[in-house]
């Protein structure tokens, strides 16, 4: 949940349940984002962020232990000797990563960010159901648009079929 207070500062705090998020904050030239967070677990205790490339879109997917967790328990499901198995331990542990975060709990930009989602100085924070995903502004807003277009024309097609108009 990403609770506004003032106009300066953003605070994400993870939940039991993940809320859908949009934020955009600024980062500091050092690949500092700007706005202090604080990633602490319900009974307190600090969380780590974990973060992965998105495999299709120019973001990357972040969360709690729990993305990580998910992730390994579905790669022991797999044949152990099969290159699926080798590859998905490949991108959860050689492609992703802990985020940095500083004192203040400020996410250090990296240049595994920068260069898988062009983020510099603005990043948009949006809410993907069990996790969360970090976007280059622009980026954000141009897949925003797809979405929307696709998702019109499938209701658009869906309401033909039904003889709806």
């Amino acid at each position: 949940m990403i609770e506004a207070q003032g106009a300066e500062t953003a605070e994400l705090r993870f939940e039991p349940v993940p809320r859908t998020c949009d934020e955009q904050d600024r980062c500091e030239g050092a690949g500092v984002r700007s706005r202090a967070l604080s990633f602490d677990h319900p009974d307190g205790r600090p969380y780590g962020l974990y973060a992965l490339r998105s495999l299709h879109l120019p973001a990357l997917d972040a969360g709690g232990p729990e993305l990580l967790t998910r992730f390994d328990n579905h790669l022991d499901s797999e044949d152990p000797f099969a290159e699926t198995a080798d590859d998905m331990s490949f991108y959860l542990h050689a492609d992703g990563g802990f985020l940095k975060l500083d004192g203040d709990g400020r996410i250090t930009v990296t240049d595994f960010m920068r260069e898988h989602t062009g983020i510099s100085s603005d990043v948009t924070f949006a809410g993907a159901n069990t996790h969360f995903q970090m976007w280059h502004p622009d980026r954000f807003e141009a897949h925003r648009a797809k979405v929307r277009q696709r998702l019109a024309e499938k209701r658009r097609q869906e309401n033909l079929t039904a003889g709806k108009n």
